[in-house]
């Protein structure tokens, strides 16, 4: 038995695309509920928005490009998907701390911020480069 997995249609492909990217906010909210904020409907929406803009514009050309080169596997599209995840932390981190807050300088306020930044967008977004891979790999049904 083979432990390659076949290389994913195109169709697998957007079906894949048309799931994976409603985990990340799904999976954020859940996060930020449960540590007890309550998130606008307009920023959810957003989320959802924001989510699919980048999976379609950013994810699924990587995608695509990696399975014409037969490199499409889970550890591709781990390492994208965490990559993504940590430069948007950093981005939202540098944002706060340096053009909303004002508070610029600070190593701690800095730290902090990126540690949270990281600890909540993360997850989802490995989790969404998670499903994308399985809904890939779902055997296919006769």
């Amino acid at each position: 038995m083979s432990s390659v997995a076949p290389v994913p249609s195109t169709a697998d492909m957007w079906r894949a695309y048309a799931i994976a990217p409603a985990v990340t906010p799904i999976t954020f909210i859940a996060i930020v509920s449960m540590i007890g904020v309550a998130l606008p409907a307009n920023i959810i929406a957003m989320g959802f928005l924001a989510c699919y803009l980048v999976a379609g514009l950013v994810g699924m050309p990587i995608a695509f490009s990696l399975r014409s080169t037969d490199s499409l596997n889970a550890w591709t599209i781990h390492c994208a998907s965490l990559a993504w995840a940590v430069l948007w932390s950093l981005f939202c981190t540098v944002t706060v701390v340096y053009v909303v807050t004002a508070i610029g300088g600070s190593i701690q306020s800095l730290l902090l911020t990126a540690g949270c930044f990281l600890a909540v967008m993360v997850p989802p977004v490995v989790l969404a480069g998670t499903v994308f891979w399985l809904l890939l790999n779902r055997p296919k049904r006769i």
